[in-house]
């Protein structure tokens, strides 16, 4: 019967002796010839050693021997490598439809500082807790000093555990970091910014018919460039001043009674029949806002953005860094002041509370009233004639 031999014989050109103990290749010398009985002698009692030494959790001590003897790693092992293979998971995700480019990206720049800070060429094992903490510790410190904003610390934070537990679920880390969910960030409170009516009032009366769209859906539905670039001709109900649809980034349903100004610019600018089934499109026949990865590299077109950004720099107004999307934090305010509560139905967003995700239920008749109200106070397009006759 054939002894057991405790440690493996690698027969390439470099001829050595090597031992794979939990995942992890060690180099325990070579040899001319796996019958060189003196150089197999010397692998099993440096193997004995490690292994002594691994029993104890001295991992100290294993610096020296890894300068004595090379620890050969896989480079599918390695840090960079890892998080190719992880990326390129996550760019199919993007291309069956069920992770935007933005977020491909979002994940391939965090990772990219990890990677920095870490060294690329680091084993993956290497992400131990006490290299958690330290990069913690090193973004709470960015943070603090305003070096980077919190909420950018906070997306680095998500997306290296996300990671971690991607290596782990690859078999690439042994156990799970216990610290991983230390990896989070308190952000500070913000300030809500908003637009005054008279900016409001300014911005729509400088704009062009299109963009006076774009401002009015913002206001009226408290749309954002997506919900406005994938909103289909099946969800808007002209002859009934209404549109029902999912939000674009929940998937929660909405329902916003239209003023009549945002119902006339809609039967205004209306696209044909298309291939990509939406109510508007770009004056090339593409959608107002598309995003795509090319060349692993994020490639943005916002039309809607753009639009308005012209405008903004054309009435010198929102110098301060207020966006399109600013819009809609604008009327959410105004209609949290108007009544409060409707401002979570308005904004499809999720209920927060358990009251109000079991036990409240808010109506739509209320939130058009508060509705009909906004457009009182922002008064948009008042000179202009109703697109239908109100049935009063």
């Amino acid at each position: 019967m054939a002894r057991k031999v405790p440690i493996t014989w690698s027969g390439n050109e470099r001829k050595y002796w090597k031992k794979i103990h939990k995942g992890r290749e060690y180099y325990l010398g070579k040899a001319r010839c796996k019958s060189d009985t003196k150089a197999y002698q010397a692998a099993l009692k440096r193997w004995k050693s490690i292994k002594t030494k691994i029993d104890a959790q001295e991992y100290s001590a294993l610096i020296p021997e890894a300068q004595q003897a090379p620890i050969v790693v896989s480079k599918r092992n390695l840090v960079d490598s890892a998080v190719r293979r992880f990326l390129h998971e996550k760019t199919q995700e993007y291309r069956l439809g069920r992770l935007s480019a933005s977020r491909v990206e979002v994940c391939r720049c965090n990772l990219k500082h990890f990677v920095e800070f870490i060294d690329g060429k680091t084993p993956v094992r290497a992400i131990t807790e006490s290299r958690i903490s330290e990069y913690r510790e090193e973004g709470l410190t960015d943070a603090l000093g305003n070096k980077k904003s919190h909420a950018t610390i906070k997306s680095r934070f998500q997306v290296l555990a996300q990671f971690v537990k991607w290596c782990w679920k690859k078999r690439l880390l042994e156990d799970l970091p216990r610290n991983l969910d230390d990896l989070t960030i308190n952000r500070p409170p913000q300030r809500v910014r908003t637009y005054t009516v008279a900016e409001v009032q300014s911005l729509y009366e400088a704009a062009s018919d299109r963009t006076k769209l774009y401002i009015a859906l913002a206001l009226n539905c408290g749309y954002t460039q997506s919900d406005i670039s994938d909103l289909r001709s099946a969800e808007v109900d002209l002859k009934n001043h209404r549109i029902i649809r999912q939000r674009s980034k929940t998937g929660i349903a909405s329902s916003h009674l239209l003023w009549s100004i945002t119902a006339q610019l809609l039967h205004d600018h209306a696209a044909p029949h298309n291939k990509h089934d939406r109510m508007l499109l770009t004056e090339h026949d593409l959608p107002l806002k598309r995003e795509q990865i090319v060349r692993d590299k994020l490639v943005k077109t916002d039309a809607i953005s753009n639009a308005f950004f012209r405008l903004r720099r054309k009435l010198d107004i929102a110098a301060d860094g207020r966006t399109f999307k600013h819009l809609r934090k604008t009327a959410a305010t105004m209609i949290e002041r108007i009544e409060p509560g409707l401002e979570t139905l308005f904004l499809a967003h999720s209920p927060k509370t358990l009251a109000a995700r079991h036990y409240i239920l808010l109506s739509p008749e209320r939130l058009d009233k508060a509705l009909k109200e906004l457009e009182r106070q922002l008064s948009l397009g008042a000179n202009l004639m109703p697109f239908l006759e109100d049935a009063a």
